[in-house]
């Protein structure tokens, strides 16, 4: 699975945690990085802008919705492969690398709405992250 991967830092009281009770700390982890995911979704998906006059959307930008059907494609999940474990947030479309990056042999310049939606939210991902991690059950 392709996406964008998330980075935590964790504060002391969560190494804390982690150290006192390792599967509880990976059970709330877990629970956080969806939510955390979740959050950056629907940043994503809201990212996009309408079309105006029929023109594409600016260079550098989110993608104008043309149909819907690339904002309905964002997902987001987690990805558990040995200790790692990845947050990521993806378009299953053909397309959607080409707009995310761009596309040189189109001459179509990158309207990013996947990486800034991660970029841009980074301390609220975290920070819904870490509450989850830090509740008392």
């Amino acid at each position: 699975m392709a996406g964008i991967q998330v980075a935590l830092n964790l504060s002391k009281d969560s190494e804390k945690f982690l150290r006192q009770f390792p599967e509880k700390f990976k059970e709330r982890f877990y629970k956080g990085l969806k939510k955390a995911m979740l959050h950056a979704e629907a940043k994503a998906k809201a990212s996009f802008v309408g079309r105006v006059g029929g023109l594409p959307s600016p260079a550098g930008g989110p993608p104008a919705v043309v149909s819907g059907n690339l904002r309905r494609s964002v997902q987001s999940d987690i990805d558990v492969k040995g200790d790692d474990v990845i947050g990521v947030l993806f378009s299953n479309l053909i397309y959607s690398r080409a707009l995310e990056l761009g596309y040189p042999a189109r001459n179509l310049l990158p309207r990013p709405y996947l990486e800034p939606a991660i970029r841009d939210n980074i301390r609220t991902l975290e920070d819904i992250i870490e509450r989850e991690i830090l509740k008392v059950t």
